[in-house]
């Protein structure tokens, strides 16, 4: 997690309900991109709100559907984000 700049998970498992490497990045310092799908929605903190940016999943007719223009605004805001953690 050291060697990283973000780290990016973009699960819409129906069986995501806790997410070990999100948990491990944040106590590293690590920003997180998430969806907002299942457990992943549960990592974010009032008192951080710098710590993760979320992608909203949408239900599309046959699969989830995620916004290519979020991830790519999420990119953004990570690199932006990497120079204000001291890891």
């Amino acid at each position: 997690y050291q060697g990283a700049d973000f780290l990016l998970n973009l699960s819409v498992h129906n069986d995501e309900d806790y997410g070990m490497s999100v948990a491990e990045a944040q106590c590293s310092g690590l920003p997180t991109i998430l969806t907002d799908w299942g457990g992943l929605a549960s990592f974010n903190y009032e008192t951080m709100p710098e710590a993760t940016f979320y992608i909203p999943v949408k239900i599309g007719l046959r699969a989830k559907v995620i916004d290519r223009e979020k991830i790519f605004e999420s990119f953004r805001w990570a690199m932006q984000a990497k120079g204000s953690h001291d890891r």
